[in-house]
């Protein structure tokens, strides 16, 4: 059995008690410690930029984690600006909070850490909040919209739906202008399955060759941090598994964890453990999907129905718990939906066996094929470009970072399991793709440890703030019906306060922040998905290849624009 004490190195904690004092020695009581892990730092418009680089160069924070804008109009003021930082050393999270006004500019923070781009973008699109430098172009929401649909005084009205800008791209300072006059700018449009949802890319080519090209997207923009705040917990979590219907489990348990540490639930360790075989069959589905992707755009027709074999294996053993075979909610606040059924974990173990035979043999015969690395050793992304863009998750170990939150930041068991972390090395689509397979054998050894030692007891918490009461309660005593009636009218609420909350998706750091006011509805949700800056990166990756090639790209980094777009 497991060892369920967690310890942590001293060392750790020696370093984040030391970085503690030195940012209360240079905040004072601008500092706020919600968490050893989480940091809450409130500046001023006129030193916003300075206190950025301060924590970036001075104090280790040099990994962007993300931007966003909350919404004060409700207590008479404007908006707050807050930016959230990772200490890598210390896997200490800062959020800088600093207030704003949609009537002066913002100085950006895209020449500091160039993952702020399409979040500042986002910002104006969202809130009318603008920043230096940044144009001021629709990026979610369609062109000629009125109004900034995330404001609380927003009203929706009918408008004209417009075009999308013609793309072009500003003379390159590295040519001679009449030799970039000679480019020619193309728009391919991505609509056909040939990558994880509708994108478009704007590319600038000579030769067909890619000189210079980025991504369009807002075209599955459904407004989910909007829902969100306008519906209660419970009704959220339908709405959870169908960001990324690939690893659906993942996303309920970056939420209903976030909402159990806040409310201070306790878990049974048989639902914990659970939780871990759900999230780790998520990962090997997602990155299933990946290297059929990848095999698809290379014309491999076989080792794609090999793929789509074991995806298929895959749900048929997930549907046998739930009984459903797609966006199943196996993960609720307090535990999972149920006890495994009879003869389930057998089934799991043969599948076990089954994935590990199969993808051994499929990437045997794949992997050192000569066409398939030709046409994957391209498309670099080295470390120092991947940490400023925020890539987080395979695409960043794969330019050779070793970070992956199941190990520096272990929840449930992770800390007591044996498992290894894949590394590439030169960041080409080839790394990205081993970097998966590898981690498909690592996942399937952390299953295979966690169903050998699974614990006994509940699968579901006994505390009543989060729990549904059973049917036959309900029927026989009072309180369980009103505790069931509760439940369904208005959700669990939240008492006043914010929280963060992440886990190591398959694709990399997937969070909530959840600012609540102590009402049955929340004051503002921001989703941290990992695909919205794995997609920028696409800039500095696509330069010097082929236009065939795009669709091999943005599979390699195994962008789901359901997570883009939210």
């Amino acid at each position: 059995m497991f060892d369920f004490q967690e310890q942590e190195d001293l060392d750790l904690i020696n370093n984040r008690n030391f970085l503690l004092r030195e940012l209360e020695l240079e905040f004072s009581d601008k500092l706020t410690l919600a968490t050893n892990e989480n940091i809450s730092i409130v500046v001023s418009p006129s030193n916003y930029i300075d206190q950025i680089l301060k924590l970036k160069n001075n104090f280790g924070f040099n990994f962007f984690l993300n931007l966003w804008i909350s919404d004060n109009i409700a207590d008479g003021e404007n908006f707050d600006l807050m930016v959230q930082l990772l200490n890598m050393d210390t896997h200490q999270r800062a959020i800088i909070t600093c207030p704003v006004s949609d009537l002066e500019s913002v100085p950006s923070l895209s020449d500091i850490y160039q993952g702020a781009f399409w979040c500042e973008q986002e910002s104006w699109d969202m809130f009318g909040v603008s920043f230096d430098s940044i144009p001021k172009e629709r990026i979610l929401s369609p062109e000629g919209m009125d109004g900034f649909s995330l404001r609380k005084d927003f009203e929706p009205r009918p408008f004209t739906l417009k075009r999308s800008s013609d793309y072009s791209f500003s003379p390159d300072p590295r040519v001679p202008r009449g030799e970039w006059k000679k480019r020619d700018v193309l728009q391919l449009d991505m609509f056909n399955g040939e990558v994880n949802g509708p994108l478009k890319a704007i590319m600038e080519v000579y030769d067909e060759v890619v000189e210079r090209g980025r991504l369009e997207i807002g075209f599955l923009h459904r407004g989910v941090e909007k829902i969100f705040e306008n519906i209660n917990l419970n009704q959220i979590m339908p709405h959870l598994s169908r960001i990324n219907s690939n690893c659906p489990t993942m996303f309920q348990q970056a939420w209903c964890g976030g909402i159990e540490k806040y409310l201070d639930v306790y878990i049974p360790d048989r639902a914990k453990a659970l939780r871990m075989v759900f999230n780790e069959l998520d990962r090997i589905y997602e990155h299933l999907d990946t290297i059929g992707r990848i095999v698809d755009n290379l014309g491999c027709s076989p080792f794609l129905k090999e793929t789509l074999v074991m995806q298929e294996s895959i749900v048929a053993v997930m549907k046998k718990y739930s009984e459903q075979n797609l966006s199943s909610n196996l993960i609720c606040l307090g535990g999972v939906k149920s006890d495994v059924p009879k003869g389930w974990l057998t089934e799991c173990l043969n599948l076990l066996s089954f994935l590990e035979k199969k993808v051994f043999e499929v990437t045997k015969l794949i992997s050192n094929s000569t066409l398939w690395m030709n046409r994957l050793c391209r498309f670099e992304l080295n470390s120092k470009q991947a940490m400023d863009w925020g890539v987080s998750g395979p695409n960043l170990r794969a330019s050779g970072v070793n970070y992956d939150m199941r190990k520096v930041s272990p929840h449930y068991f992770y800390n007591d399991i044996e498992f290894e972390v894949p590394l590439g090395i030169n960041g080409q689509c080839y790394d990205r793709y081993l970097v998966r397979v590898e981690e498909i054998f690592q996942s399937l050894s952390i299953i295979s440890q966690l169903l050998d030692n699974l614990p006994l007891g509940d699968t579901k918490t006994k505390d009543s703030s989060v729990l549904i009461p059973r049917k036959q309660d309900v029927y026989s005593d009072s309180n369980a019906l009103i505790q069931h009636y509760r439940f369904y009218d208005s959700g669990v609420t939240l008492p006043e306060g914010e929280f963060y909350n992440s886990i190591e998706s398959p694709n990399g750091e997937l969070g909530f922040y959840v600012h609540s006011r102590g009402t049955e509805y929340l004051n503002r949700v921001k989703l941290r998905t990992p695909g919205f800056y794995s997609g920028q990166c696409f800039t500095d990756i696509v330069e010097g290849g082929s236009v065939e090639d795009i669709p091999l790209v943005i599979n390699s980094l195994n962008l789901v624009v359901g997570e883009i777009d939210r």
